[in-house]
């Protein structure tokens, strides 16, 4: 009997997800009049760019750089309505910004620091560059042709002689579906995800040697790929439901959560961002949690305040930066016991929704914000007109005290 009860124990502290130990600290360094999409660190130095025009009062053209405590501009101011930078990368003495404005991608060195054109002309946004090694680059975007070259939203560039790199696929043709969505390096290959419906649970592989395209098709996967990571060897991946692991014996489903912009592994550790209000239906977080994998644990879901995230660099594991509409420095506390997140003090009904969506039990000020982190009203009502709309999924948002949840409109 007491051999029983023992392994009926184990049986239940094996079942049962339950929050672990590790605390950190969330520190607000920036504040954003638009939101930032990508965040670098380089050194000592930390890099956003996005669309806003300041970060903390201080004039930021699309892109920032916060050194020393100190926020000073880094971008490239806009000539066109509506325009925006979408990333930032280093490669040697080279570095870049790309995104929807006039030539695409602008390129300076550590011997000329004016933003010019590269020699690779596109013929739409660049969403994507990212280091190969320290004269080639992986480059994608809306883009079909580059200096002249089918490519098909994705191509390898030589940053020195200008030359391009058509990315041949194994079943014919050149290139992706469409933009990619995630670039990381594995052992033998690149593991490449898209932004798209086409084939939408696949996941293409760039052999290291070739530069050939070929694809794996995630088992189980029903929505379009959110995002990907690699540990070096195993791949991530994550559909707007579940996440799912590729090792050499195929593709498992190895946690439940929702919309994430981006996810990252570190040693067995499972870091995500984004708009994210639970994991595995039950546990709470707020819009950003770390998950160890082998104690199958939350390790940490976050902090109240935390706004909708778009973009992460986990330095290491004691050291993190998320950017939204804010930027967060993220440090290992000397405390133990993780960061709590308590449930919004309102109530949403009904939802889904299809008309009207009332707020029950508040009087306070509340935004509604997309998938994409933006904020598409602000309102003060109880009742709120959602037949402007289209279906899909939105967060309400208490801007006062930063809880949120998650509506549907069908």
């Amino acid at each position: 009997m007491k051999t029983f009860f023992l392994f009926f124990v184990s049986l239940l502290l094996t079942a049962t997800r339950v929050a672990g130990q590790s605390n950190y600290v969330f520190t607000n360094i920036g504040t954003a009049d638009d939101a930032s999409t990508s965040i670098t660190v380089s050194g000592d130095s930390v890099i956003t760019t996005g669309s806003y025009t300041n970060i903390n009062g201080v004039s930021c053209s699309n892109a920032g750089l916060y050194l020393n405590g100190v926020w000073s501009d880094y971008g490239i101011p806009p000539t066109v309505p509506n325009t925006g930078v979408f990333g930032y990368e280093r490669i040697g003495n080279h570095e870049f910004q790309f995104g929807n404005f006039p030539d695409y991608i602008k390129e300076r060195t550590d011997q000329d620091l004016n933003w010019d054109p590269i020699n690779l002309s596109i013929d739409s946004t660049c969403w994507m560059i990212k280091k190969i090694n320290d004269s080639l680059a992986f480059v994608s975007g809306d883009f079909t042709h580059a200096n002249g070259l089918t490519v098909n939203h994705a191509c390898i560039y030589n940053i020195y002689t200008g030359a391009v790199l058509q990315l041949p696929r194994a079943n014919g043709g050149y290139g992706l579906p469409d933009r990619a969505l995630s670039f990381n390096e594995r052992n033998n290959d690149y593991v490449v995800t898209f932004n798209g419906h086409q084939l939408m649970n696949c996941v293409w592989l760039i052999n290291k040697t070739t530069f050939a395209l070929d694809s794996t098709t995630i088992t189980g996967a029903e929505y379009a790929i959110q995002a990907a990571t690699t540990d070096g060897e195993d791949i991530y991946v994550q559909d707007l439901q579940y996440v799912y692991k590729h090792t050499i014996t195929g593709w498992t489903s190895v946690l439940k959560t929702e919309y994430c912009t981006q996810i990252a592994v570190r040693n067995n550790k499972f870091y995500a961002c984004g708009a994210i209000l639970n994991v595995d239906d039950s546990i709470p977080v707020q819009n950003f949690f770390i998950w160890d994998l082998t104690a199958d644990t939350l390790i940490n879901g976050g902090n109240s305040s935390l706004p909708m995230l778009q973009a992460m660099n986990v330095v290491n594991d004691s050291l993190i930066y998320l950017a939204g509409p804010e930027i967060y420095k993220v440090t290992l506390g000397s405390g133990t016991g993780i960061t709590p997140v308590s449930k919004p003090d309102f109530v949403v009904f009904p939802n889904p929704c299809t008309t009207h969506l009332t707020i029950s039990n508040s009087t306070a000020t509340y935004g509604i914000y997309n998938v994409s982190g933006q904020m598409v009203q602000s309102v003060t009502s109880n009742v709120i007109d959602m037949t402007q709309y289209d279906n899909g999924i939105y967060f309400l948002r208490d801007l006062k005290t930063g809880k949120t949840v998650k509506i549907i409109k069908e």
